[in-house]
C-alpha cells in the first residue's frame, strides 16, 4: 500500500467522538479532516497528492495529527506508555507476584481509557492514540511522549516489557 493509500485508509479508520450527529459518510469525512487540521477531505486529498519524496514527512505530520485526535476503541484494551528522545521508555504498571528472589515483578498494565482520559488534568497534553506498529514506530522514533498503545501492538513491539511470569 503506498503511503497515500495508508494515510487515506487511516483517516476513513479513525475513531472520533460523534456525540448525536447524523452525517453522511462524505460529511464524517469532512469533519474528520477538520479535526487534523485541513478545510475538508478534498483539501486533504490534494495535500497528499504530492511527489512521493514530499510525502514522506507530510506524511509523518498527518499521521501525527490523527493519533492526537482519535479516540481508542471502546472494546479494545490499551497500555499507557511513554515514549522519551533518547529512545528510553515508561510505563503504567501491575504488579504479578514476586520472584525467586523476593523482588516484585511488574509488567505493564492495560488502563481504563475512558477514566485515564477523564482523569487528565487540563495542563497535560492529550496522549497519542496508538492502534498499529506503524504509528507505534512513528511515535517511538519521532514524536515521543505520552501514548495510549493498542494492547496487542504493545505486546508485539515490547515483548521484552511483558516476559515476567507468575512465580
Amino acid at each position: 500500500m503506498s503511503d497515500r493509500e495508508v494515510l487515506i485508509t487511516t483517516l476513513k479508520n479513525m475513531l472520533i467522538k460523534q456525540e448525536n450527529i447524523t452525517t453522511t459518510p462524505e460529511e464524517l469525512l469532512d469533519h474528520k479532516a477538520k479535526l487534523i487540521g485541513f478545510s475538508d477531505f478534498r483539501e486533504f486529498l490534494i495535500e497528499i497528492n504530492i511527489k512521493p519524496k514530499e510525502l514522506i514527512n507530510k506524511s509523518v505530520e498527518i499521521h501525527k495529527r490523527i493519533c492526537q485526535a482519535q479516540i481508542p476503541s471502546p472494546d479494545t484494551k490499551y497500555c499507557m506508555f511513554k515514549a522519551y528522545p533518547d529512545h528510553t521508555f515508561s510505563y503504567k504498571t501491575t504488579w504479578i507476584g514476586k520472584d525467586e528472589d523476593g523482588r516484585d515483578m511488574l509488567i505493564p498494565a492495560t488502563v481504563s481509557t475512558d477514566i485515564f482520559l477523564g482523569e487528565l488534568p487540563e495542563k497535560i497534553t492529550r496522549p497519542y492514540v496508538i492502534n498499529d506498529l506503524r504509528e507505534l514506530l512513528l511515535w517511538s522514533y519521532r514524536w515521543f511522549g505520552m501514548a495510549l498503545i493498542k494492547e496487542a501492538v504493545a505486546r508485539e513491539y515490547f515483548h521484552e516489557f511483558f516476559q515476567k511470569r507468575k512465580p
